[in-house]
Formats: structure tokens, C-alpha cells, sequence
């Protein structure tokens, strides 16, 4: 069985997440994605971001792994990195990203809104933005 593994993003700006409404799944995600053969998974990470929104992302430190099932019913790591240079990310130019039929929305959103309006997100992307945002312990974790 392989095994998918995937590098994302979390950038918070004033207690609001950068987020990309990914077009396969109409689900607002981290930005970040799959590990390509070859590539460690900080390398994947810094190829990801500048793929899908044309910035180089400045790592502060890693934050969260976890192991799950995938929609395509594939198993499924994910590494999650904060990002320190949260300006870069302010204005998007999607013209510029190589990736930008990945997305069809990129931006920072205030998870109260999220959850209000009943946007699709990943199930755990709340607590990991409350445990990021606040240092706290992950229950998620595996």
C-alpha cells in the first residue's frame, strides 16, 4: 500500500487563517500538498506553497503531523509547518502562481464566519488553528 504524504501551511494573521478553496474537493483548505518522489518533506512544503500562490514561505517551526484516510480511500500523512513571513500572503496574485486552477478562492478567514456559514473544512482544521494559535496541546494528534 503506498502511502500519500502531504506538507501544508498554516499562516495566521490577526486571529484569521489563510486558507485556499481547493477546486477537486470545493473544500476550504491550508495551502500545501502532495510529496513528489524524491523530495523530503520540507522540500515539498517550500515547492507547494510557491507552486500554488507564487510566495516563498519562511518556515517558523513545525506544528502538527497526523495520519488519516483520504477521500480516494488512500492512507494519508500530513505534515503542518507555520509560517513566520504572514505579509507575503496578503495579496495573492493569481495570475502569477503556476498552480492556480488548484483553487478557486485564497485568503485569510475568521473561523467563527467559517463555521457560521457552514463552509466545508477538514475536521480537525479548527482545532489546529485554536492549538497554533494559543500554543496548546493537540488532541488530534496521533
Amino acid at each position: 500500500m503506498n502511502t500519500i504524504v502531504k506538507a501544508r501551511a498554516i499562516i495566521i494573521k490577526d486571529h484569521k487563517i489563510f486558507l485556499v478553496k481547493d477546486t477537486r474537493c470545493n473544500m476550504f483548505i491550508l495551502p500545501g500538498g502532495t510529496q513528489e518522489e524524491g523530495e523530503t518533506v520540507e522540500e515539498t512544503f517550500y515547492r507547494e506553497i510557491i507552486e500554488e500562490l507564487w510566495v516563498t514561505p519562511v518556515l517558523e517551526k513545525f506544528i502538527w503531523f497526523r495520519e488519516y484516510i483520504n477521500m480516494n480511500l488512500q492512507n494519508s500523512i500530513q505534515f503542518i509547518f507555520k509560517v513566520k513571513n504572514v505579509d507575503s500572503f496578503l495579496k495573492i496574485d493569481k495570475k502569477n502562481c503556476s498552480h492556480w486552477y488548484e483553487w478557486s478562492e485564497a485568503g485569510f478567514y475568521d473561523i467563527k464566519d467559517i463555521k457560521n456559514k457552514n463552509m466545508d473544512i477538514p475536521e480537525d482544521l479548527e482545532e489546529i488553528f485554536y492549538c497554533t494559535l494559543f500554543n496548546k496541546k493537540y488532541e488530534y494528534f496521533l
